[in-house]
């Protein structure tokens, strides 16, 4: 794992780190539980559940739901119905988080080229970055869908460090989760988070992340510090 001196890449989650998209992600899962003739679980436990991608949001809200492990076709039924609830309300009502503008801002004038990478697949990703105004911060965007496995697997890691053409230990990851943990971890990254985010409950500097900040903009300010300083 290198000094922060000599990175010269940031790969940065989106839900819960750049985003809060909990909202309508909670609105998408209710709205696709209803359809299905169910009641809705509501924000709260939803929170709980980001993360992991689609097929671990929908797994969860059904096994919840149904007290059981959905069978493959109550499965398939409810992803075909999430994703067509979550088209009509991605990037509408997931409000970007206080200083992430600014941000990354402060960390393309570091030099330092960014990717996002984010289990979330493309189908929503891009239209989130697109209608939140941070698509024009990143050099590329590596979805859940780009790779044959997500976080914490380090293969989406890899890619969006191969994308960049930088070497994987010139990588920072900036995430909010256990999983952005243990995928930089397994990546030979070094690995800041932020407390905003969905970490499963659990304050994540228990976790143990190589630094945790309570907003991207301090989070920024305290990397382009370190690096200068180094």
């Amino acid at each position: 794992m290198s000094d922060l001196a000599t990175l010269r890449a940031a790969l940065i989650d989106l839900d819960g780190t750049l985003v809060d998209s909990a909202p309508e992600l909670a609105a998408a899962v209710d709205g696709m539980l209803t359809e299905l003739g169910h009641p809705p679980v509501g924000e709260a436990r939803v929170r709980d559940w980001v993360g992991g991608g689609v097929g671990v949001l929908v797994e969860e809200s059904l096994r919840y739901t149904l007290g059981r492990a959905p069978r493959d076709c109550e499965r398939e039924q409810a992803r075909t119905r999430f994703r067509s609830a979550y088209d009509e309300r991605v990037g509408h009502s997931g409000p970007v988080y206080p200083g992430v503008p600014a941000g990354l801002e402060r960390l393309r004038g570091d030099d330092l080229r960014l990717a996002c990478v984010t289990n979330k697949i493309r189908r929503f990703t891009v239209p989130m970055l697109e209608r939140l105004d941070l698509a024009r911060w990143f050099d590329t965007v590596v979805a859940g869908d780009d790779a044959d496995a997500l976080k914490p697997d380090p293969a989406l890691l890899h890619l969006a460090a191969h994308r960049l053409g930088v070497d994987p230990a010139a990588c920072i990851m900036i995430g909010d989760s256990p999983i952005d943990i243990e995928a930089a971890r397994r990546a030979g990254m070094v690995v800041w988070c932020l407390r905003s985010g969905y970490g499963g409950g659990d304050p994540i500097d228990s976790a143990g992340p190589d630094a945790a900040f309570d907003r991207f903009d301090e989070l920024a300010a305290a990397l382009v510090h370190v690096r200068r300083s180094d």
